[in-house]
C-alpha cells in the first residue's frame, strides 16, 4: 500500500509539474501592447458639472479629468524620462478662475500612475485629477453666460519600432539556401501603430554597391501636435506660448539599430531631428556589406524616436448667477 501511495503522489506530481510547464509557454501571457496610435488620453469624468453657479457659499466647484496612458511609454525602465504638464485655459479669467494653474504628470513612483501599457499591464496607467473653478460673477445684467475650457496636455512621448528586415551581403548570389530574399523584403509596411501617437508607417529596403539602405516613413498619427522634447516645461504654458516653425513637427531620431548592431549613418543624423512636412517625414539609414558577415539573416531593424507631443479637450459649460430671494 505504501509503495502505491508513493507511486500515486509521484505521477500526481509530474502531472502537476508538466501543467505548469505548459502554462508558462503559453503565447497570451506576453500579449503585445506595443499597439494603438496614442499616447495620453484625456477626459472629462462624467461627475463634471455643465452648469456651474455663482454662489457665495460654494466659491469653488469641482472639475475633474481622468488621464489615461494608451500608449507604451514609459516602461519600468524608462519612469524617470517621462513628464508632462496639463494647463486649463480659453476662458475669460474675469469671470472665473480655474486652480491650480497646471498640474504635473509623472509615472516615477511605486503607484504605476501614468506607466505606458506593458507585458504586465495591458491598459496603461490611469489617474484622475480635480480643478477647482472658482465663479467671480456675471456682467451686469447677464444672467447666464456659456463659456469654453480648454484642457491642454504637453508630454514626453517615445516610439519604438522594431521590424524584421533581410541582410544579404550578396543579393544576388543564386543560392537556393538563403533564409530571405531582400526583394521580398523590399517594402515593409510598418503599420502606424506602436503604441505612440508618432508612427513608423512603411520601411523600404534596397540595396547599394557596399550595403543596405533603409527609408524609413514617419508619420504624426495621434492627432495632436509635435512639439520639442526640451520645451515640456512648467514654464512653457501652451496657452500663451508659440512654437516657432523650426521647433514644430520635428521628431527627434534617438537610435537605429541592426539587430544590436547600430547602422553606419542616417540623415537626419542619428541626435537630429526628421521635419514632417504635412505630418510626414522620412529617415535614409546605411548598414555597410564590411559589417553584414558573409550569409543572408533576418533581424529586427529597431528605431527609437523621442519627442513631446500636444493634445487638448474641450468642455462648453454654462454659467448661471445664482438667485437671491428676499
Amino acid at each position: 500500500m505504501n509503495f502505491r501511495a508513493a507511486l500515486m503522489g509521484v505521477i500526481i506530481a509530474i502531472l502537476i509539474l508538466s501543467g505548469c510547464s505548459r502554462g508558462s509557454s503559453d503565447p497570451d501571457r506576453y500579449p503585445l501592447f506595443r499597439t494603438g496610435t496614442q499616447g495620453l488620453d484625456f477626459q472629462f469624468s462624467p461627475r463634471t458639472p455643465d452648469k456651474f453657479f455663482t454662489s457665495s457659499l460654494e466659491p469653488f466647484q469641482p472639475m475633474i479629468l481622468e488621464v489615461r496612458n494608451r500608449g507604451a511609454f514609459p516602461q519600468d525602465d524608462e519612469r524617470g524620462e517621462f513628464i508632462g504638464y496639463l494647463w486649463p485655459g480659453g476662458y475669460d479669467d474675469s469671470i472665473l478662475t480655474i486652480e491650480p494653474r497646471y498640474i504635473t504628470l509623472r509615472a516615477s513612483d511605486l503607484s504605476g500612475d501614468l506607466e505606458g501599457k506593458s507585458p504586465i499591464n495591458g491598459e496603461g496607467g490611469i489617474q484622475f485629477f480635480d480643478f477647482d473653478v472658482g465663479i467671480f460673477g456675471l456682467p451686469q445684467g447677464v444672467y447666464n453666460i456659456r463659456m469654453p475650457i480648454i484642457f491642454t496636455g504637453v508630454y514626453r512621448y517615445r516610439t519604438i519600432s522594431s521590424e524584421d528586415v533581410c541582410i544579404d551581403p550578396n543579393p544576388y548570389s543564386d543560392d537556393r539556401d538563403k533564409v530571405c530574399d531582400i526583394s521580398r523584403y523590399g517594402s515593409i509596411k510598418g503599420g502606424g501603430s506602436q503604441g505612440a501617437p508618432v508612427a513608423v508607417t512603411y520601411i523600404e529596403e534596397d540595396v547599394v554597391s557596399d550595403g543596405v539602405l533603409f527609408r524609413i516613413t514617419v508619420r504624426n498619427v495621434g492627432g495632436g501636435k509635435v512639439i520639442p522634447w526640451e520645451d515640456i516645461s512648467p514654464a512653457l504654458n501652451p496657452h500663451t506660448f508659440e512654437y516657432g516653425y523650426d521647433e514644430e513637427n520635428r521628431v527627434g531620431i534617438t537610435s537605429v539599430f541592426v539587430g544590436n548592431l547600430p547602422v553606419d549613418a542616417c540623415t537626419p543624423r542619428i541626435g537630429e531631428r526628421v521635419r514632417l512636412i504635412n505630418g510626414e517625414g522620412r529617415i535614409i539609414c546605411k548598414m555597410s556589406t564590411l559589417r553584414m558577415g558573409t550569409g543572408a539573416f533576418t533581424s529586427p531593424l529597431n528605431i527609437v524616436l523621442d519627442y513631446g507631443y500636444m493634445s487638448s479637450i474641450r468642455k462648453d459649460i454654462e454659467i448661471f448667477e445664482q438667485l437671491q430671494f428676499r
